[in-house]
Formats: structure tokens, sequence, C-alpha cells
């Protein structure tokens, strides 16, 4: 996305030739390539080296082995745990692995004084919302916020015949508002993360990431009005009354601030109450004076909230 002219270009070789492998992007933004073998579901050139690729440096380096040759129809998913759960492949034509096999990243492992190897502490998310808007912020809470060095949203995995080709990790700017608050902030748009869900992963200056949690992203809320009826025709001298409502969009349900139009001097409007939620509705009052030009006129409501707004008409027609 940085690119002015995006183009492709080698990168370092793996351990071994490999076709129809796996490759599971991470929470620290390095991706796990394994499996596959030289030739198609050939298991005496399977590979059953675990590669980990740093797109920052540009290098391989190895990350353990599998157990089982996983081949073609093998699939391998990143879990909200931050571990990665590799199974499947076919040896032969009608046969399958039944074996899975669970990945623990280097970063969930550390030394202590005497050089065994312990488990990481892991920084925790307290709480967090389950929606996101583009273009919006939102808070986490977590107790380790002075120790977090990035954040972000992985897409669910959705993988097939050895592919995971919807894979997309999002990295989050945020600002660190003390007393354990994260303010992060949203994606822009729907080009950078489609709508959806994604695992929300908080990781450590030790490079340690959080367990996820879900969080869906999808459009800002937004809002119409509704004038019911829409339409009427009415006599000089006359009142008429009508309701308003607010109909929501993509989970909207804020306080929706309302004005009424009037289309000229002998027809007056009023409204009330001035204000309502998609839970709650609106009077329209239109009074027609008795000299009122017979013809046909529309009414406007203006419906206003931040920086949303929306209208809505209601045909009049005079007699």
């Amino acid at each position: 996305m940085s690119q002015l002219v995006p183009a492709w270009s080698f990168g370092p070789n793996m351990s071994q030739p490999r076709i129809e492998m796996n490759a599971t992007i991470l929470p620290s933004g390095k991706v796990l390539a394994l499996g596959g073998s030289l030739n198609d579901e050939d298991n005496n050139t399977a590979s059953l080296n675990a590669d980990l690729y740093d797109p920052v440096a540009n290098t391989f380096s190895s990350a353990g082995a599998n157990s089982f040759p996983r081949l073609y129809h093998s699939v391998s998913l990143l879990l909200p745990d931050a571990t990665v759960w590799v199974a499947g492949r076919n040896p032969a034509r009608g046969s399958y692995q039944t074996q899975m096999e669970i990945y623990q990243p280097a970063y969930l492992f550390t030394r202590d004084p005497l050089g065994n190897v312990i488990l990481a502490t892991r920084p925790g998310i307290a709480s967090s919302p389950t929606t996101a808007s583009y273009g919006s912020t939102f808070l986490v809470s977590t107790p380790d916020a002075n120790n977090i060095s990035s954040i972000a949203l992985i897409r669910a995995g959705a993988a097939t015949h050895a592919f995971d080709m919807d894979q997309r990790m999002v990295g989050l700017s945020f600002t660190n508002l003390g007393s354990g608050k994260l303010q992060v902030n949203a994606p822009a748009n729907g080009n950078l993360a489609p709508p959806g869900y994604y695992m929300l992963f908080l990781v450590n200056s030790s490079g340690v990431p959080s367990v996820a949690k879900w969080i869906q992203v999808r459009p800002r809320g937004s809002f119409k009005l509704a004038i019911t009826p829409a339409s009427n025709t009415v006599t000089h001298g006359s009142t008429s009354t009508y309701t308003v409502a607010v109909i929501p969009a993509n989970g909207f349900q804020s306080t929706v601030n309302l004005a009424a139009q009037s289309p000229n001097a002998r027809i007056t409007v009023s409204i009330s109450p001035t204000s309502i939620t998609p839970n709650g509705t609106s009077t329209l009052t239109v009074n027609v004076a008795a000299n009122a030009t017979p013809g046909v006129y529309t009414v406007r409501v203006i419906g206003t909230n931040a920086q949303l707004s929306a209208t809505g008409k209601l045909t009049l027609t005079v007699q």
C-alpha cells in the first residue's frame, strides 16, 4: 500500500523447494511457511521444515519442524491464542491425513535466569469493543498499556487446497491515554480492511502477543428519516399530523436532532420532540392557512447527528 508503483520481487530461498505449501501471517508481522513438497502430492519430496519469513529483514529462518507431511488439501490457520493450527493433506486420492498439530511460535516462550525455557508473560486485553466503524476510534483497556508496541487486526482465516488467499493484517495506530486505556484508530475504509470479523492483537515491547479479541469491522453507522404518511391531500384552513421515525443502518443508535422546514409562509410546520433515537418517534404538525394557494408542496424534515444528516420529505397537495 505504501509503494507508488507496486511490483513483484524475488525473496530469499526457503529451506527446501516446495509447492502447495501453507503460509500464515502471525501477530508479529512475520509469516510462518510450512508444508508442501517439491513434486505434487509426493511424500518423498515433502518438506517437514517450518520457515519463518521476516518481511523487514527479507530473510527466512528456521522455525522448527512439523511431524506429518502437509501436502495438497492441507491447512494452517492462526488461532486467537496466537498459535497456528495445522491439519489435513491427501497422501493419495481418497486418503486423508487425520492427525492435527498445533504450532507454538517462539514469541510465546522466553528463558528464566537459569536459562530454562518458560512461557513468556503475555499482555492482556481487559476490554475492547465488539464492533468498530471505518474512520472511528475505539478504546482498549489493558493493564499493560505502557508496554504495548503495536496493535493489529488479522482477518479470520479461510483456507482451501493449501491456500489462504483471504489473509490480511492491518496495523493500527494508537495513543496511550494513561490509566490502562489505549485509544485505537480503526481502519480508514474498506480498501484497507474489508468488512468482516478480525482478531485484535496487542503486542508488547518484547514481541509477545496477547490472546486476541474478536471485533467486527463495518461501515460507519448512518440513518434515514421516514415520514408516515409520505404524502397527503389537505384543504384550506386544516391541520394534519405525521409520524417521523429514524431508520438506522450499520448499528446506528445515536440521538438525531430534528428540524422542520416549511415550503412557504402560508403553510406552517412544527415538530415535537425535536430529538429522537431509532427507538422513538416524533410528530410533525402542518397547518395550512385559509388563504394558502392550491398546489403541491414539499415539507422537509432535517435530521442531524455529529457529521451525519438526512432529509425526510412529505408531499402535500393543497386543494
